[in-house]
């Protein structure tokens, strides 16, 4: 019926694969998985979605359920028994079983000179600074981007403090504190020396899916370029000694090496062939 809550229809339309309008594919086609999905949250309930597909599902829009309330989203196409039935099983065995907390609130706070300015995941905001997520397991991960907009002071350094509110199994509330404190220096040959790769490829990895909601393929992968040349390029003006125009130091040739592996990896699984399907691409985005 025409009144049905919820009511999706098969909006796939592969003429616009590669162009700047594929992005609308990914935006939810009703608000009602949203709003439902706000309304999980604000009750501390996480959904997770086992999906059986053999025809269009609109993950775009369903997705929304699990990414938003922080619950996980499985797929199993052409369901078979005896192909999957393995894996289903032990993929429900392993979520009932997995430690989990529920309704938490993640504030990020920084010291004078940097500020949190945008957080990447599956969560819900209802404001600039609490990141609500309806569950919390082990698996669960956000990357925050933290601005630095002003002088730091090398001798106190740069602190940041994650703090959790959630509520545990056994209905108790709690508050888990991580603080970091950093050294700060003036010298980019130091910040590159130090600079966690893993970390980086994660939040250039999380920014971005983000950004595949609202962004054509074809930009993200230019500014993941762009940005992997700038640093190449501050590293060789400012830290590398003197050296023939095709040399790379070891340690610069690692990043390198590995953000151009991650602009591979975005091309792949946002493109594959000119034939994949919508529904791949948006399981890649909604199950992050």
């Amino acid at each position: 019926r025409s009144s049905d809550p919820g009511k999706l229809k098969n909006r796939e339309d592969k003429k616009v694969l590669g162009t700047d309008k594929e992005k609308t594919q990914y935006a939810h086609q009703t608000p009602y998985y949203r709003k439902v999905a706000e309304e999980c949250v604000e009750a501390g309930v996480s959904v997770d979605l086992f999906l059986f597909p053999n025809c269009y599902m609109d993950i775009a829009t369903i997705g929304t359920l699990s990414s938003t309330t922080g619950g996980r989203l499985y797929k199993y196409n052409y369901f078979r028994a005896v192909v999957d039935g393995d894996r289903f099983i032990q993929d429900l065995i392993y979520r009932l079983q997995e430690p989990i907390v529920f309704d938490a609130v993640l504030r990020v706070r920084c010291s004078p000179g940097i500020r949190a300015v945008d957080v990447f995941g599956n969560f819900f905001m209802n404001n600039t600074t609490d990141v609500q997520l309806a569950a919390v397991d082990s698996r669960t991960s956000v990357a925050v981007d933290i601005k630095h907009d002003d002088k730091l002071n090398e001798k106190e350094g740069a602190h940041i403090q994650a703090a959790l509110l959630y509520t545990s199994l056994g209905g108790q509330r709690r508050v888990r504190v991580h603080n970091l404190a950093l050294s700060c220096t003036n010298q980019l040959a130091d910040l590159y020396r130090n600079a966690e790769i893993h970390a980086l490829l994660n939040f250039f990895a999380k920014k971005a899916v983000h950004l595949m909601l609202s962004t054509p393929y074809k930009t993200i992968r230019e500014r993941l370029t762009e940005q992997c040349a700038e640093m190449l390029a501050c590293y060789r003006k400012n830290c590398a000694a003197p050296s023939n125009a095709g040399q790379l130091i070891t340690r610069v040739h690692e990043v390198a090496a590995s953000l151009r592996q991650l602009s591979l990896e975005t091309r792949g699984s946002a493109r594959r062939q000119v034939s994949a399907e919508f529904e791949f691409r948006s399981f890649l985005i909604f199950s992050r």
